[in-house]
Parts: C-alpha cells; structure tokens; sequence
C-alpha cells in the first residue's frame, strides 16, 4: 500500500470533500461537529476499497477499537441534525469574525468566511462552507491580556474541543511558553473561539465587555 498524502480533518464533510481534490485517506473526529453534543468519543477514516482493505488487515485486525453501540446511537442521531446545526455554527462564526476583525483591541482574524483575495480563492478551490471555528489575535499580544480576556467572557467555556452546541474558547499561550510560540509563528495574543449556537447577540455582548482592556 502506497500512500501519498492523509489529512485530519476539520471542517465537516459538509463543506469539504478532500478526496475529491486528491487526499488519499481523510481522518473525521466524530466527537466533534458530527456527533454535535459533547457526549460521545469516535472517529472515522474515509479512504478508497483497496486502502480500506489493506488497512483492514493489516491494522484493524491487529490494533482497531470497535465503537459501542451507544456510541453509535447517539453519533447517528448528531448526523439528522447535522446541516441544521452547521447552518446556525457558520452564520454565528461569521458574524462574530465581523465583529472582531473592527475591534480596535483586535489586529487580526482568522476565519475563512471573512473576504479576503486568500480566502476566496481557497473557498473557491475547496469550501462550500464554513464551521464555528476561529481565531483572533489581541494587539496586546502577551499573557496577562490574553487571560484578562479569557477570565472575562461569561458564555463562552474554556475548553479545547469543538464542534458541539456550546461557545468554547482557549489559547496556546500557557504564560510560560511565549519564546515558543514565537518559534513557531503563532501569535502570544492568540485566542481560538469554537463558536456555538447560543442567540448571536449574546455571544458577541459577551466578547465586547471582555475586550474592554
């Protein structure tokens, strides 16, 4: 088996179809956006028959989990809802990139819904929507700003995961780990927002009074 290129996805399968563009085996976190309720552990791997089998036997059968049948259950009722529940994450996602990318204790958004000449060709080439995950970069790029924010929001939980009905928000800076961060070209005022399905104006009510610095 020869195998080019894998790819851990983010976007639901909704908006994005890597196969179809040449990835030879897409890996989904069913935990997140398609089981859409915080409540279940699972995972998915969409690949062709002839890599499907040669993993199947040479892997599966050696190391593969088998999901639980109320694992199961619960997975197949987040998929009814699925294109209902994506609907309300992208139009909330973008109306809160909207109003972070004026804020003035904000230099920068990065969220594929926002327009930008990068970002339509991108969607373009590969998108035909867009999930409730975001990051935003404080102008006060250092910790004490990042968790005065982070302290502040009322709605939003801190947390790593995405996808479910819940606003969630987290930051790679940890308060010790700034010079890495650097390293790595990632902002020290990075802030990610998994953006739920709570009332839009509620979400961004929560973010102004927590970006009042």
């Amino acid at each position: 088996m020869f195998v080019r290129s894998l790819i851990i996805h983010g976007p639901p399968p909704l908006f994005q179809k890597p196969l179809t563009y040449g990835i030879d085996i897409v890996v989904h976190s069913a935990s997140k956006y398609l089981g859409g309720h915080s409540d279940l552990l699972g995972g998915a791997l969409i690949t062709s028959g002839e890599v499907m089998k040669d993993l199947f036997n040479k892997e599966y059968l050696l190391f593969g989990g088998t999901m639980g049948p109320r694992e199961a259950s619960l997975l197949l009722r987040g998929l009814q809802t699925l294109p209902l529940r994506m609907k309300v994450h992208q139009e909330n996602a973008k109306q809160i990139a909207g109003f972070l990318s004026s804020h003035p204790a904000v230099s920068r958004v990065n969220y594929p819904g926002l327009r930008s000449p990068r970002n339509t060709e991108i969607n373009n080439q590969q998108l035909t929507g867009f999930s409730g995950l975001l990051t935003f970069e404080l102008k006060s790029a250092n910790y004490e700003a990042v968790k005065t924010v982070i302290n502040k929001v009322r709605i939003f939980k801190i947390g790593v995961s995405w996808g479910s009905f819940e606003s969630l928000i987290m930051s790679p800076n940890l308060g010790n780990n700034a010079d890495n961060l650097i390293k790595e070209h990632v902002s020290p005022g990075l802030i990610r927002l998994s953006v739920g399905m709570e009332p839009t104006e509620k979400l961004v009510a929560d973010l102004e009074q927590a970006l009042d610095l």
